[in-house]
């Protein structure tokens, strides 16, 4: 999968957990420690969350990382400020 459809999973992992637990996007802020504008971002499949902040989100939601961010498959490509990792990245961390 691309870097961009695994944020939109990850956003959609989020939303149904805020619902689940009946949290609001100010209460996520809350538990997580993480800003309005990084949470936001994270709900719209405009960021993807560095380790740290998944953690805290992991912590904020009661659930494990992988439980948070394993779709059951790999990003096969990163993409940053206009170059590409492709898989030798992905090898390496294997």
């Amino acid at each position: 999968m691309t870097e961009k459809e695994w944020r939109q999973k990850f956003a959609i992992k989020i939303q149904n957990l805020m619902l689940d637990r009946g949290m609001t996007e100010s209460s996520v802020c809350i538990q997580s420690g993480l800003s309005h504008a990084v949470v936001w971002r994270y709900l719209h499949a405009q960021r993807t969350p560095g380790v740290l902040s998944a953690l805290n989100l992991a912590k904020a939601f009661g659930v494990s990382l992988d439980e948070l961010v394993d779709f059951g498959e790999s990003i096969d490509r990163f993409e940053l400020e206009g170059r590409e990792f492709y898989d030798d990245f992905r090898r390496e961390m294997q």
